[in-house]
């Protein structure tokens, strides 16, 4: 771009990394949240100043993150952020809509993620599934040894020991629906974080100025694959059962987001106060009631299609007069 530099755009994304750098050192819940927006900055980087910066800008963070945190860190960095930053700094350049931008983003980030545990796992004798298991299976006996000091009654510990069992078990089936999902809504975060700051702080080139969240939807075929896993989640076996239950998890997650688009739809054809928007974003990501009727909307959304965005015109007969004399 050939806009001049300002000292805002200089500052702005590494005001930002900074940020994010002190909520986790400072408080780490919140460093926990704000670690997602890791990309923002990097994509501010790549959109502003080309790809060139933008791909040396992640592999300066890489080198760093190596350096300061290890190998471990640095290669999570990489699956978890760098592949998000530069797949979604790419397809946002190129102006590809919001959701095939996130779809590529978030799919590069998961099949990167898979090959590394596929990598991680190879030496080992067990199925995957079974080291998911474990690796949840810890974490579940440390809360419930934690608990143990508020009730110690035999009775309940039992109790929360078996349920611990089911709930790992579908825990360790359902991994890489949730590794997809989660990988998801990051990614949708990070790109409508990206879409705000360059909106209010840079406005160039164009990006992001025709990206109408509203209007996304899922293909109305792929309702099936949501029926048929969740039929095979609730009535399979094995192999079977988790398939449906991937499926089922990823497809909710969907239509999820298409409620949510829907949500937006109806708070601005309603001109609803901004105050009121973030109110109820805040509910409904905090009451599972909400999060469930929401899904329900975007999954419905099918047959009913709240914004009426199915609807075909009709097609306008041809004039006998501009057959005759072409269009006035």
């Amino acid at each position: 771009m050939n806009d001049p530099l300002t000292p805002r755009d200089l500052f702005l994304p590494f005001g930002i990394l900074l940020v994010i750098l002190l909520l986790g050192t400072l408080v780490p819940p919140l460093g926990v949240v704000g670690g997602i927006f890791v990309p923002v900055p990097l994509i501010l980087i790549y959109l502003r100043y080309g790809k060139q910066v933008g791909l040396v800008s992640i592999g300066l963070v890489f080198v760093a993150v190596l350096m300061m945190m290890g190998m471990k860190q640095a290669v999570l960095f990489v699956t978890e952020y760098a592949v998000v930053a530069a797949i979604l700094g790419e397809t946002v350049r190129l102006g590809f809509p919001f959701q095939r931008s996130v779809l590529f983003a978030a799919l590069g980030s998961v099949l990167l993620s898979a090959a590394m545990i596929l990598v991680v796992s190879a030496g080992q004798d067990k199925p995957l599934t079974q080291l998911f298991e474990e690796e949840f299976r810890k974490g579940a006996d440390q809360y419930i040894q934690s608990l143990e000091g508020a009730d110690g009654k035999a009775e309940n510990k039992k109790m929360l020991e078996e349920m611990a069992d089911r709930v790992v078990h579908m825990f360790a089936l359902s991994f890489p629906a949730l590794l997809a999902i989660g990988s998801l809504f990051a990614t949708a975060l990070n790109y409508l974080a990206v879409r705000w700051l360059w909106l209010r702080y840079y406005r160039l080139g164009g990006l992001f100025e025709n990206a109408d969240l509203t209007q996304l939807m899922i293909p109305d075929n792929w309702v099936w694959f949501f029926i048929i896993g969740t039929g095979c989640a609730v009535l399979g076996d094995g192999y079977l059962q988790a398939l449906g239950l991937n499926l089922f998890i990823v497809l909710g997650g969907l239509y999820f987001l298409q409620g949510l688009a829907i949500s937006l739809h109806i708070l601005k054809e309603k001109n609803i106060p901004k105050f009121f928007w973030y109110l109820a974003f805040l509910l409904i990501f905090t009451q599972p009631l909400l999060i469930g009727l929401v899904g329900g909307l975007g999954l419905f959304d099918i047959w009913v299609d709240f914004r009426k965005i199915r609807t075909e015109p009709p097609e306008e007969e041809p004039d006998e007069e501009d057959d005759d004399f072409g269009p006035l």
